[in-house]
């Protein structure tokens, strides 16, 4: 076997994407990520009013001294209480835009996970499928679900970067989280989709 060659992954014909590829990924990845938890929020906030909604037929029914409904609108209260209301200056009839702090957290983590979720089950999230790219660990297969998660929560630390964890491309081949976490991102036509099937 030739010392480059690992199964039917010849280590040696293992493309990376160029810097721009990775950028063009990214920012259709934070566009849908953004759009995917302002979703979440608002699927939150709408179950939230739907439960109180029943929670009042409930108290009405049987006669619970409005116990149910209370609880339900104690709930609402906490994640209101965590709201910042951002008020455009000098426009008073401009709508306030509300931002439900606790809905975009859990959001937020809804959203990491399943973009982790991706890129074990997949290797790719919605960016790198339309830039064609594959998440892959240092044998070039298939990352577990717990590996993908450890690599998005490192994307944090790029981010605090300012983005200069992105430019270590230009030098490696690799983000500052794909260093941090041991990870990967190559071209999906390098390598033969049918090995990348074990999890580490």
């Amino acid at each position: 076997m030739h010392p480059n060659t690992q199964g039917n992954i010849d280590f040696s014909q293992i493309a990376y994407p160029k810097f721009f590829r990775r950028v063009g990924s990214s920012f259709v990845d934070l566009v849908s990520g953004i759009g995917l938890v302002i979703t979440i929020e608002f699927l939150i906030e709408i179950f939230l009013d739907i439960l109180l909604f029943f929670a009042v037929i409930l108290d009405v029914f049987f006669d619970t001294k409005y116990f149910v409904s209370n609880l339900v609108t104690l709930i609402k209260l906490l994640m209101i209480r965590n709201t910042i209301m951002l008020l455009p200056d000098n426009h008073i009839y401009v709508p306030v835009i509300r931002l439900n702090i606790s809905a975009i957290i859990i959001a937020s983590i809804t959203c990491l996970l399943i973009f982790a979720r991706f890129e074990s089950s997949f290797r790719q999230t919605l960016g790198k499928r339309l830039f064609k790219l594959l998440v892959v660990n240092k044998e070039y297969k298939r990352i577990s679900f717990k590996h993908a998660i450890y690599r998005n929560l490192a994307k944090i630390i790029t981010v605090c970067t300012l983005g200069i964890g992105y430019f270590l491309i230009l030098f490696s081949n690799k983000t500052l989280h794909d260093k941090i976490c041991g990870t990967f991102v190559v071209n999906d036509s390098s390598i033969d989709r049918t090995q990348c099937k074990h999890r580490v």
